[in-house]
């Protein structure tokens, strides 16, 4: 490229509008033509700054971050533009990332370079860096206002979004609940009749009958799932979990719900008291009050004198390291025979005073399917029951739908 294109091009730039002609001539001598390909890291945040780069051709990306610390777009710049003029400035460390968008060729000028062309008029190095100073702080500063505006009315109308599909949700997970119950209800009435008719033809219509059963179990256990996880919790992202904030917030919301006054003994393990969970915190509470909830029914039905001990220790399961809850009460336990089918869908000893049976289901279903994790319970007559929740210390990331 000749110098008079350059020259040109310089006196086109407001930034050197204030340069007499020959000033603009000495720049372009001492400057150095550079070029980048498309995708090129131009320079990175905290690069020291030490040059000016003027867009020949192509064009270039720049990034900065929001007070978090997460990375967003600030500004695409084209040919005739300029970026990198804080450091002719100060020379203090660079304030963003710029990446070569396309093809580009760049002039480049060195703050020293700079700073040898203008020392000979005072007044114009003193605008010069004033006026440096000043536009680019506020340029900067009205990029990254815009684009955090941006950002934040984005995630409200996600976040709004989401929440108008979880109350739609959650409206047609109860509009379920009453032909659920009622064609439940209509099976096992239909099922008491054919055990009572005696016809050999009738135990082929009995196992379809069962069938039938086991798959509105089924449906019925995935609507209640749904509806034990709060409209906050459903979709919610991920994070971070600070135990000694959860547990406080668990034992408010059983007191707010429960009229009873089981004692809660909770507890963290010395090395896992520092062990943050990446998960979802709404739903383990939900796992929890279910559990809390079906011993107060189960374990404890005519005292309000029991005791339930919460333990969360670090444990591996498989080779897969995470959290074991263990849930423990000193209650009425489990006979052997029937351990095995409690947290069955519908399956409960006192479905005569009203209980469905679904507390435990719903509590393992959502610790598989949510957490990522399983759930053993052993218990023996008269001796009380262990829960043992085991889940990763990341909880799978839950899809969003689009």
């Amino acid at each position: 490229m000749s110098s008079l294109p350059l020259q040109n091009l310089l006196l086109q730039v407001p930034f050197f509008s204030s340069f007499s002609p020959t000033q603009i001539n000495n720049l372009s001598r001492v400057g150095e033509i550079r070029t980048a390909t498309a995708g090129e890291v131009i320079f990175h945040e905290g690069d020291p700054g030490r040059e000016l780069f003027l867009i020949l051709e192509g064009a270039v990306r720049v990034d900065g971050r929001n007070p978090d610390g997460q990375a967003m777009f600030l500004a695409q710049l084209q040919k005739g533009e300029i970026f990198g003029e804080l450091a002719l400035a100060d020379g203090g460390q660079r304030t963003a990332r710029v990446s070569a968008v396309s093809d580009c060729q760049f002039f480049v000028l060195s703050r020293e370079r700079f700073i040898e062309q203008i020392s000979q008029s005072p007044k114009l190095l003193s605008e010069v860096i004033a006026s440096i100073s000043q536009k680019v702080r506020a340029t900067n500063t009205q990029y990254f206002e815009e684009q955090l505006e941006k950002h934040k009315s984005q995630l409200q109308s996600e976040r709004n979004r989401h929440r108008t599909m979880n109350r739609m949700v959650s409206e047609l997970a109860r509009e379920f609940d009453q032909p659920l119950d009622a064609a439940q209800s209509l099976l096992q009435r239909m099922q008491i009749q054919l055990e009572e008719w005696q016809d050999p033809g009738s135990e082929h219509l009995q196992s379809s009958a069962a069938e039938i059963q086991h798959q509105i179990a089924r449906m019925f256990m995935l609507v209640q799932s749904i509806k034990a996880i709060s409209p906050d919790g459903l979709y919610a992202p991920r994070e971070t979990v600070n135990w000694t904030e959860f547990w406080p917030e668990l034992e408010a919301m059983y007191r707010a719900s429960s009229f009873r006054n089981l004692q809660l003994n909770l507890q963290v393990s010395t090395d896992t008291a520092g062990q943050p969970w990446l998960g979802y915190p709404a739903i383990l509470r939900e796992v929890l009050m279910h559990l809390l909830i079906n011993i107060e029914q189960h374990a404890y039905p005519d005292t309000a004198e029991g005791q339930i001990d919460i333990l969360l220790e670090r444990a591996r399961n498989n080779e897969t390291w995470g959290f074991c809850l263990s849930v423990t009460d000193w209650g009425a336990g489990i006979a052997p025979d029937i351990l095995a089918e409690v947290s069955e869908p519908f399956f409960t000893t006192r479905a005569d005073e009203g209980h469905k049976g679904l507390g435990l289901s719903i509590a393992r279903n959502l610790v598989y399917t949510a957490l990522g994790g399983d759930m053993e319970i052993n218990a023996m007559p008269g001796a009380g029951t262990n829960i043992m929740l085991w889940f990763p210390f990341e909880a799978p990331e839950m899809v969003l739908p689009d």
